[in-house]
This record gives C-alpha cells, sequence and structure tokens, in this order.
C-alpha cells in the first residue's frame, strides 16, 4: 500500500466518533521489542535512543510531515513533581530531538500539566479521560495555527484527545498527534 493513501486510512473507531486531532503518525506499533525501547527511554534515561526514535520517525514520516508541517510542535507535558522525579520528559526530549530533525520550533513551555495525575498506564479508556479532566493549562497568548503533539506512546488516544480540544477551544485549525508507538487494538 503506498504510504500516502495508508495515512488517509481510518480506523473504524476513528469513523464512528471523530476525534478531536486531525491525523496521527505513530512509527510503530507496540508490539515487541518497542516496549523495552519505550521502556529503557522512559524510565532508564537512555536519551541516546531518542535519537534513534527522531531517526526512525523522520524515515517514515518526512514526506507526509512536510505535505502539511505543523508550525510548532508540543510534547505532552509531566506534572512538575513526575518531572524533578524523573529529571526528564521523555516526549520533551522526542519532540526537541524532532525539532531539530525537521527544522520545526520545539514549544514545551506553553502548554503545562497542573494537575499531578496518577499514572495512565492500567487505566481504561473512561478512567484516563476522567484522570486527565482539566489537567492541563495553555498559555492564553499562545498562538499557532498548526500543531503537532508529541508523545512516546498513544494507548487510548485520550491524552491527545484532551490535548487537541483545548488547542482548538483556543484557535488552533490542524491538530496532529506523533508518537513512537500506538497500541493495537486488542479485545
Amino acid at each position: 500500500i503506498n504510504l500516502k493513501q495508508h495515512s488517509l486510512l481510518r480506523c473504524g473507531q476513528c469513523i464512528r466518533h471523530p476525534p478531536s486531532f486531525d491525523r496521527s503518525f505513530a512509527a510503530f506499533s507496540y508490539d515487541p521489542p518497542i516496549p523495552k525501547l519505550i521502556h529503557e527511554i522512559k524510565n532508564r534515561a537512555r536519551l541516546d535512543t531518542i535519537e534513534l526514535a527522531t531517526e526512525l520517525f523522520v524515515e517514515r514520516f518526512e514526506t507526509q510531515v512536510g505535505d502539511l508541517p505543523p508550525e510548532v510542535i508540543m510534547p505532552v507535558p509531566l506534572h512538575p513533581r513526575r518531572l524533578y522525579q524523573r529529571g526528564y520528559n521523555q516526549a520533551g526530549e522526542w519532540a526537541r530531538s524532532l525539532g531539530r530533525s525537521l527544522r520545526i520550533p520545539c514549544d514545551d513551555s506553553s502548554c503545562r500539566r497542573i494537575l499531578n495525575t496518577p499514572q495512565q498506564q492500567g487505566l481504561s479508556a473512561k478512567a484516563r479521560h476522567h484522570n486527565l479532566k482539566d489537567c492541563f493549562h495553555l498559555e492564553p497568548a499562545f498562538a499557532a495555527t498548526r500543531v503537532a503533539i508529541v508523545d512516546d506512546v498513544m494507548t487510548t488516544g485520550t491524552t491527545a484527545e484532551v490535548l487537541a480540544k483545548k488547542l482548538k477551544k483556543q484557535g488552533v485549525k490542524h491538530v496532529e498527534v506523533w508518537c513512537l508507538a500506538r497500541t493495537p487494538n486488542r479485545k
């Protein structure tokens, strides 16, 4: 299948309930060995792996991104307490690396996580949505029309949905989600 055509495909869930974001790109399915790679990035400070992740993502999606480039890349923020505990935001590190590679500015200060919510891992889609309700703050002065939200993994899409709604409410016209991996739908 042609990658350009493939990028226009929508899953059944997105057809039935269109998300607030306009398109998403995931370099991989969250299947072995990708969970181990992401665990190394997220929990073991293997930031050297981020450069590899950047190369793989850009190699796969540079044409699609270039056809309709965002004005700014925005990583999913961590709450200051979690940022202090971990020492870095893996989504922020990856967003900056992508920005350098694609020559797109990275804005890691206009959106903040203001509630220290429990981790999303292991929560249902409904619990994830409740967990993220009102947890992000977007600076009123933020002004862009095209934004790419960057995260390491998209599971249910709840984080992306909440941020995309907030961005669109503030006037952003086009929101993309860029992630290293997307979990496959499993029943």
